[in-house]
């Protein structure tokens, strides 16, 4: 019972989300034209070459993805997809309410594919601390 609650509060969560209209997919796909014609002549060895920002080495190793971050992942790109009119910090809190309503079960491939992750960034870096 109490899933399927879930499921309903879910469901009803993502359908409050708009899809796009044909006039914001034409306005979209016009800009995008416009974009892409401006920056085809644009001669880009003009630029100057910079150092990487924040001024990281270059050595930097990043933590593996915990279940969530593999999950939400995938999952992002497809809302992303469905509706590109969503704001990234409205579609990261939408993620961490939807996370929480999937049960152990529905968790446990991402669970299982974050440990292998886990499991080869322990062999491919063997000094790495947390």
């Amino acid at each position: 019972m109490e899933s399927q609650n879930n499921n309903t509060t879910m469901s009803s969560s993502i359908d409050k989300i708009e899809s796009p209209t044909n006039k914001n997919i034409i306005e979209d796909k016009n800009l995008q034209d416009a974009v892409g014609k401006l920056l085809q002549g644009y001669d880009w060895t003009l630029l100057p070459i910079t150092s990487k920002a924040g001024g990281r080495k270059s050595t930097h190793v990043k933590r593996p993805m915990n279940a969530f971050m593999v999950w939400a992942q995938a999952a992002r790109r497809r809302l992303a997809d469905q509706y590109p009119q969503l704001h990234n910090a409205e579609l990261s809190k939408t993620l961490g309410k939807l996370w929480r309503f999937l049960s152990d079960t529905e968790k446990q491939p991402f669970i299982e594919e974050a440990e292998r992750l886990r499991n080869a960034h322990k062999k491919q870096h063997p000094h790495y601390k947390v």
